[in-house]
């Protein structure tokens, strides 16, 4: 059961940042900023699960270790500083995209034949 806590620990982890991209992936690469919000509806809930992870660890445990004190942080941060650093991930992303976009249009019209 030890193993099983920090596999799922990690588990969640991987999951938010597989949803981070898939965020960035169909708000800027497909042009659906409807979708990716439902990316946000799935990230909250791999929070919850987090949540409930480190709730039940503990009521099983009886004791606070290193596990909760992880799951407290991550909490903690994306609480407190999590929104503010995704809104600057998001401006960030989106103005990489409009140059990396203006560049490519720029080449496609100088390779067109006037």
């Amino acid at each position: 059961m030890n193993t099983l806590r920090w596999v799922l620990l990690i588990a969640t982890e991987v999951i938010f940042w597989a949803g981070l991209v898939a965020f960035f992936a169909l708000r800027y690469g497909l042009k659906r900023p409807d979708l990716s919000r439902l990316v946000l509806i799935f990230v909250i809930g791999e929070h919850v699960a987090l949540f409930v992870f480190g709730v039940v660890d503990f009521i099983r445990t009886r004791t606070w270790d290193l596990y909760q004190g992880i799951i407290v942080g991550i909490l903690v941060y994306a609480l407190i500083w999590g929104r503010k650093d995704l809104n600057r991930l998001d401006r960030f992303v989106a103005r990489r995209v409009e140059r990396w976009q203006s560049r490519r249009q720029q080449i496609e019209s100088q390779g067109r034949p006037k």
